[in-house]
């Protein structure tokens, strides 16, 4: 759990569509923690299916709203 959370700072820094989507749970209303528990739920579910197919990551994941 803590190397999602770390992750998903590090990508909010380092990413732009990591970042795009924290800036928009911040702009919803969520707090910090929140935001950042929603980008690394959202990576866990790009991630999982590379894994478990073993396929290739592409960045042209589908956006979860």
């Amino acid at each position: 759990r803590d190397s999602l959370r770390q992750s998903s700072l590090s990508a909010i820094r380092h990413h732009e569509r990591s970042r795009q989507l924290y800036e928009r749970k911040r702009q919803e209303g969520q707090r910090h923690n929140a935001a950042v528990a929603c980008l690394a739920r959202t990576r866990l579910n790009v991630l999982f299916p590379v894994v478990k197919t073993g396929a290739l990551y592409s960045e042209d994941y589908p956006t979860v709203a």
